[in-house]
């Protein structure tokens, strides 16, 4: 309880004592390690759970309420063929699915969901003009954003693809019970990754953070090397790290790249000036 407590004074101290660092000058580095690894391992388990949590609810509802909507959507004479990388239909173009179907809501960035028209040739104007989602076209899957951003998928790999409503049932039915049945299993392989994938970006961070500090109090005058210039660089960086941790990254977010670095380091030539005085 000592040492957690101890913890939790020197993340206060981090950002807010000058004499802390005064202190650190003649500590070894690793003292400063692991302190820097338990913090940002504790905020990327925090990060990971808060993550894990939303995605799960979301999966969950989708899971319940997605696959029903799908299967009334799909057009019952509806079949997909692609041969040789060319897309046939049975049916009357353009076929429109609209977005309301799929989400039961207004609001949403565009009108329908899906296009399919194999017949007009693609073009950006028509693209627009049909306000969707995702264009079907003869060759291509067109998928667009609120950005006006396009991604054409070219499907001249399909050779020999067909798909109709019972096909889709089924592909639906059967994606929906491996979902549910491994769900838990891959939430912890998600959470998992985000912690291992933000403990390995913080401490690469921390490296290049460490190389500008080093520089920086050269040139202000400081003897650090740069050992001693990455272990106190650890520690102004407590307070960047914390601000910008789910979820509170999303509250302070700011518009200023790199802003986390450039924090870290006034925190720490803010502290130093005040041992001078």
């Amino acid at each position: 309880m000592g040492a957690l407590s101890g913890f939790f004074r020197n993340i206060l101290n981090s950002f807010t004592s000058a004499g802390f660092y005064q202190t650190l000058l003649k500590t070894p580095f690793s003292f400063s390690l692991k302190y820097f690894l338990f913090l940002t391992f504790l905020l990327s388990f925090v990060t990971a759970i808060f993550a894990t949590a939303v995605i799960g609810a979301g999966a969950k509802l989708l899971l319940q309420k997605g696959p029903g909507v799908l299967k009334e959507v799909y057009p019952n004479n509806l079949k997909i063929e692609i041969n040789n990388g060319r897309v046939k239909t049975n049916v009357k173009e353009p076929l429109i699915i609209p977005s309301r179907l799929i989400f039961n809501a207004n609001g949403q960035d565009t009108a329908n969901f899906l296009v399919i028209d194999t017949k007009t040739p693609f073009s950006l104007t028509k693209f627009n003009s049909y306000n969707t989602d995702f264009w079907l076209t003869n060759d291509s899957l067109v998928l667009g954003n609120s950005q006006n951003n396009l991604q054409m998928i070219p499907l001249s790999n399909f050779n020999g693809f067909s798909l109709n409503k019972n096909e889709f049932v089924n592909a639906v039915t059967t994606l929906t019970g491996f979902l549910q049945k491994y769900l838990l299993y891959i939430l912890i392989g998600l959470g998992s990754f985000i912690i291992v994938s933000s403990l390995t970006g913080h401490f690469a961070a921390v490296l290049i953070l460490g190389v500008f500090a080093f520089l920086l109090l050269r040139l202000a005058h400081y003897k650090f090397n740069y050992a001693k210039s990455l272990q106190l660089v650890m520690h102004a960086a407590t307070l960047p790290l914390i601000l910008s941790a789910f979820p509170l990254g999303i509250i302070f977010a700011l518009p200023v790249p790199f802003w986390q670095g450039i924090l870290a380091l006034i925190i720490l030539f803010y502290l130093l000036s005040k041992n001078e005085h």
